[in-house]
């Protein structure tokens, strides 16, 4: 079983400097932070949540291998993201650079 934990929204007028990194740095921080909580919700001014899951229901040993998370949203970008996503996987099984 899993203990969740409800953190509340940091008001951005505390945040008071930026932080800059590599996208490779930040997309370890993010899959080790949803790992971590089981769930972080992305609120996004104006637009619908993100919800991102690092443990769900189902999910297989090749997820893990792979580090694999689920977003939901009912943004429709993420369709478009998906087929993209989709394009560049049959890219590097094609050139035989799958991981």
């Amino acid at each position: 079983n899993l203990i969740t934990k409800h953190l509340e929204k940091i008001p951005q007028s505390i945040l008071k400097n930026k932080y800059c990194c590599e996208w490779e740095l930040f997309n370890r921080f993010l899959y080790n932070l949803v790992i971590t909580f089981g769930t972080i919700i992305i609120d996004i001014p104006n637009s619908p949540n993100l919800f991102l899951y690092g443990i769900w229901r189902g999910k297989k040993l090749n997820d893990w291998e792979k580090e694999n998370l689920k977003i939901l949203s009912s943004n429709p970008i993420l369709k478009r993201i998906e087929k993209d996503l989709s394009i560049l996987n049959n890219i590097k099984i094609e050139e035989g650079f799958s991981n």
